[in-house]
């Protein structure tokens, strides 16, 4: 198994707790998304997942091995694209490898072919500031790609994007994951996002935040993410996921 998370609670000081056993299992080269009710902690658990927080109770297995640090097997995109205005597109690329201690040289043909993949060519030496949402989001994707980790984690990378931008990213990253082929974990508030990308979805609670449900997408791959959002599969399957997201909203009023 690549990632399992099992009995995970998590308080911070001031509140109810934000989890309370969480166990869930995502296999080698699955797409899971979570998605339940706003502030219900899946960011939270993503960030435990990635090892930069220690979960009050349970544990956090990679590859069958417990976490207890950041984990620096695995790729991390966030919202914000946390940039570095003053780097330009190909330096803040590089960047991960820095940190690894990859020679300038050594890591350009890294750089070079992961900003081909995601449909970066002839912007090597834009700055942040010359660019779209959009394109600092594939930024973002290529700098966590660069290093070539087994699992992405994704928390919210295209909400705040526009309508268009939005599934153009998502059918930039479906077809990075058809060629690529990694582990994917990604926290969503679009459920139609959730159905589009995934093999598997997992709603979450309101606070303390469980595992409610889990819907299977039985969506063939290659998958055409823009074709999928006008099918009779996404409309069943959105109708049994808002049904899901809706008893975490009331499961979340009952214990408030």
């Amino acid at each position: 198994m690549r990632v399992s998370v099992d009995g995970v609670t998590h308080a911070f000081r001031v509140g109810k707790p934000v989890l309370a056993d969480v166990s869930l299992d995502v296999k080698k080269g699955e797409f899971v998304s979570i998605v339940g009710p706003s502030g219900g902690g899946k960011s939270t658990l993503l960030n435990i997942v990635a090892g930069v927080l220690q979960p009050a109770q349970g544990r956090v297995l990679y590859n069958g091995t417990e976490i207890h640090a950041p984990n620096r097997e695995v790729g991390y995109v966030t919202q914000a694209d946390r940039l570095l205005y003053w780097r330009t597109v190909e330096q803040n690329v590089r960047l991960p490898l820095q940190f690894r201690g990859v020679r300038k040289d050594a890591a350009a043909e890294s750089v070079a072919r992961v900003i081909k993949l995601v449909g970066l060519e002839g912007y090597e030496r834009y700055y942040p500031s010359q660019l779209s949402g959009g394109m600092r989001q594939r930024v973002n994707l290529a700098r966590s790609l660069v290093y070539e980790p087994d699992t992405l984690l994704m928390d919210e990378p295209f909400g705040s994007l526009d309508a268009y931008l939005r599934v153009r990213m998502q059918k930039e990253l479906s077809d990075i994951v058809e060629r690529l082929a990694p582990t994917v974990v990604f926290v969503t508030h679009d459920l139609s996002e959730a159905v589009a990308l995934s093999d598997r979805i997992l709603v979450l609670s309101g606070r303390p935040a469980r595992v409610t449900s889990t819907v299977e997408v039985d969506i063939p791959r290659p998958r055409d993410v823009i074709a999928v959002r006008s099918s009779e599969e996404m409309r069943e399957l959105l109708g049994v996921l808002w049904s899901a997201v809706e008893l975490g909203y009331d499961t979340e009023e009952r214990e408030s």
